[in-house]
Order: C-alpha cells, then sequence, then structure tokens
C-alpha cells in the first residue's frame, strides 16, 4: 500500500485502503491494552500514543467566557488560536483528554452550578469519583491538561484534584486513592476537612444508570450507597454520561423517582464531549444499534427533597427493596415516555463554595418541582437515539464515529 501511494498519491481509493488499515491497526492496539480485566470505558487510546502539548495559556478572562454552549470551536481558538483548531482536527486524543476539565468547567462557569464568593483565591477541592487509570489517571500523570480547570477558575478559586476509585493504580502524587466502593463514603470519612463548602465531586461516565436497558444493575448497587451519602451530606455532584437513551435516562430517572435529588442543572447535552463515538455491534436496526460518547450529556445535583425520597432507598442490601427500587426507575422511565418527554425533577439552588477556610454546612434551600422539557424528550426514548453527529456531512465540526468496535481514525474536519 505504501508503495502505492507513493506511486500515486492522489488516488482516493488508495487514501481510502490507507485511512481503513489505520484504523484497523490502532483499534488492535486499543484492544491489546484494554484486556487487563478492568472495565474499558470511554477513554481507550493505546498507552504508546502520546498526549500532544498545549500552548501556555493566555492571560485575561477570555478563555473561561469562550467555554460556552458554543463548544469546542470558541473554546480552541480562544485558548490557542488556528495553531490549536489545526492540532484538534487530526488529533481526537487530545479532545477527548480535554473533555473531562472542560466539561466541568462549562458546567460550573456556564451552566450556574455553583455559586462563588466575593472573595478569591480559596481552596476547592474536585472529586473525582469513579476514576480509572486508563483515563483520568494516566491524563493526569502523562499530560497537564487537568490543570486547565485550575487555570479556567484562577478568578475564583485554587483547585486541588483528588481521583477516587477501584480501578486506579497507586503513585507517588499523593491524590490517587485506589479504594473499594463505598469509594466516597470511604474516602470522605478519611477527611474530614473535606466538606460540602469547599468540595465539588466529578463523576465521569459513571454509567449505573445503564441498567434500564441492558438490565444488569451490579453497576447500580455498587454505586448505591454513595449516592445516598452525597446527597446526605449535600455535596454538589456535577454528572457527565456516555449516551441519552440507557446511561442518561436511567441516571435521571434514579435521582428523580429515588433520591430525590435537587437538581441546580438540569439535564442537558454538553458540547465538549470527547471526540470519538463508538458503536456496539450491529443489531436488527440502525435504530436499536447502542453507541456511546464520553461526557455527552451533562446534570447536577445537590442535596434532596426528604419527602420525595422512596422510602426502601436505606434497605437496598435487601433483595426484596431492591426490586422495588428498581421497578420504581423503570416506572418512571416508562412514565416519562408517555409524557413525551416531559420530567418533573426537583430544582434546587446552586450552592455557594466558601473555600476551605469555613466549616459549617450549608442551610438547604427551599424548592419548587420544575419540568424539565428539551433534551427530556431524548431521555424518554424506549429506543437508543442516534450517536452525535450521526446526520452531519463529512465536514462537520469534530464529527467523527466508529463501525462496530473499531476507533476512528483521527478526524480531519473542520470548524
Amino acid at each position: 500500500l505504501a508503495d502505492a501511494l507513493a506511486a500515486d498519491p492522489e488516488s482516493s481509493e488508495l487514501q481510502v485502503a490507507r485511512r481503513e488499515l489505520e484504523a484497523r491497526i490502532l483499534s488492535a492496539s486499543m484492544d491489546a491494552d484494554a484486556d487487563d480485566g478492568r472495565s474499558p470505558g470511554t477513554f481507550r487510546w493505546p498507552l504508546s500514543m502520546k498526549f500532544a502539548e498545549l500552548p501556555s495559556f493566555p492571560e485575561g478572562e477570555h478563555v473561561l467566557n469562550s467555554v460556552t454552549d458554543g463548544g469546542w470551536g470558541p473554546f480552541l481558538t480562544s485558548r490557542g488560536g488556528a495553531a490549536l483548531v489545526a492540532a484538534a482536527k487530526s488529533q481526537a486524543m487530545m479532545l477527548d483528554a480535554l473533555s473531562f476539565p472542560v466539561s466541568l468547567a462549562w458546567v460550573l462557569h456556564s451552566c450556574g452550578a455553583v455559586q462563588w464568593p466575593r472573595s478569591s483565591g480559596r481552596v476547592v477541592h474536585v472529586l473525582v469519583l469513579g476514576a480509572t487509570a486508563r483515563a483520568e489517571q494516566r491524563i493526569f500523570a502523562e499530560t497537564q491538561y487537568w490543570q486547565e480547570l485550575s487555570k479556567l477558575l484562577v478568578k475564583q478559586c485554587e483547585v486541588r484534584f483528588e481521583f477516587v476509585g477501584p480501578e486506579l493504580d497507586a503513585d507517588a502524587s499523593g491524590c490517587m486513592h485506589p479504594c473499594t466502593p463505598p469509594c466516597a463514603k470511604t474516602f470522605l470519612a478519611s477527611r474530614p476537612e473535606l466538606t460540602p463548602e469547599n468540595t465539588i465531586c466529578a463523576i465521569f461516565n459513571g454509567g449505573f444508570g445503564n441498567f434500564v436497558e441492558s438490565g444488569q444493575d451490579s453497576l447500580l448497587w455498587s454505586w448505591w450507597p454513595d449516592l445516598l451519602y452525597l446527597s446526605e451530606r449535600r455535596f454538589l455532584c456535577c454528572f457527565f454520561c456516555a449516551n441519552d437513551y440507557a446511561d442518561l435516562k436511567g441516571e435521571v430517572a434514579i435521582h428523580a423517582s429515588l433520591l430525590g435529588s435537587r437538581f441546580v442543572v438540569a439535564p442537558r447535552r454538553n458540547p465538549f464531549a470527547m471526540a470519538t463515538v463508538y458503536s456496539g455491534d450491529d443489531a436488527d436496526t440502525d435504530a436499536r444499534k447502542e453507541w456511546f460518547n464520553g461526557n455527552s450529556y451533562a446534570y447536577a445535583v445537590c442535596g434532596y427533597e426528604p419527602e420525595i425520597r422512596h422510602s426502601e432507598c436505606a434497605a437496598y442490601e435487601d433483595e426484596t427493596s431492591q426490586r422495588k427500587l428498581l421497578a420504581k426507575v423503570l416506572s418512571s422511565v416508562r412514565a416519562t415516555a408517555e409524557a413525551r418527554g416531559e420530567l418533573e425533577v426537583q430544582a434546587g439552588e446552586p450552592p455557594t463554595l466558601v473555600g476551605s477556610r469555613s466549616a459549617r454546612p450549608p442551610e438547604a434551600p427551599a424548592t419548587q418541582p420544575v419540568v424539565v422539557e428539551g433534551l427530556a424528550a431524548e431521555v424518554a426514548k424506549a429506543a437508543p437515539s442516534k450517536p452525535p453527529h450521526a446526520d452531519a456531512p463529512d465536514d462537520a465540526p469534530f464529527s467523527q464515529g466508529t463501525g462496530g468496535a473499531d476507533p476512528p481514525p483521527p478526524p480531519q474536519t473542520s470548524l
């Protein structure tokens, strides 16, 4: 193939063959790295691939102000100009990795998940729950990408990261904390200085709502004690999901019908999702084909309404109670579908993070139920929706996908 391309570099057929060969090689490398007994996750780039270096962070607040619903194009332009935009076009791995810190910045800043005090410089801890060695830890160890969040929020606070999860590796950084579930409850019990006033919890692609499609509920019950604990303590929790037809739909139903969670950011599509879209095996129809795209949806909760919380929540270890809780979630999903996408959730006030200098827990604000529309119509679909950019033209911004389990070649698209 190399000889043929050298002889005829303009051949479109040979160019297609080259891209297909590169995709197969990349896919084989991903599969080899992922075959370690851990969950494959949404960040599957081979360990041999190196991350791109980012340019120096520019001064001023214009970069933070570019973290809006406009998505990657305006942010990359503001962050590094045409050179960074060009790099992003050919390196999907960079966008996939940057999706973690920039998505969280978008929820906190653009979506208004938190209120900041007038004084700046106070320490705010970002607790990444369910973190894995393959994704969050690797990005932290091999790049400065996570520090994008620190630089974006430099006027608001000093960010300190803590990564907690059962699939982390111990290292010398001091901020990786491998532990078995319930991870949040165990870790926070050992760190009483981390309080709802100085800590943000971030959960990237937790997947505990997927059981509404897969029927496998073990992941939900591994997360359940932490979901209860975090809502009872009134920690701000920012959740990111890899699809709407299963993960988002199930998670929102769990929060709304069981936990009675207060939503400070209603479910919505994330403009800073990963660039890579993975497709499952072919199904009977395209409508039933599974897909996932890391961090493609987001929402945030803080606290709960006691009157709405399901009475069986605390008895989750009992099989009878588990069946009742699962039945309630599935009933909620069906009711949402029958209501044509209207979903009533409890609205909450964004908490004020005052930093590490205060230890008094925040007062629980009174809230009223609201109807979430728009995205709720997608959340309620009985069949999987199309993945992001499924109908987009070939030159759509940063659009790409995979066939079967194969990952895409680096995107060659325009903003």
